[in-house]
């Protein structure tokens, strides 16, 4: 399981993988869909990846390969486990 802590992700080893910052503060009805997990951010034409159907593993090695990818995260990804 991934823990959000303080807007930092960590893996469940306590490895850090990313900090949770968008200084656009994008919403929803900002992303346009690319394919069933990527959005384009209309705000500043990034990548968006929704991690609802990514495995721990996917969203592991998708992060440690590029930290700087954007996220939608749900609060209800069992995944996840919000902490502070």
């Amino acid at each position: 399981m991934l823990t959000i802590k303080n807007k930092r992700i960590y893996a469940e080893d306590g490895t850090y993988l990313k900090t949770i910052s968008c200084p656009l503060n994008v919403s929803d009805k900002d992303l346009h869909p690319v394919s069933e997990t990527r959005f384009s951010c209309e705000k500043c034409a990034k990548e968006v990846v929704q991690t609802d159907f990514l495995t721990e593993d996917e969203i592991i090695d998708l992060l440690t390969a590029n930290p700087d990818t954007c996220l939608k995260i749900s609060v209800l990804d069992p995944l996840f486990k919000i902490e502070g």
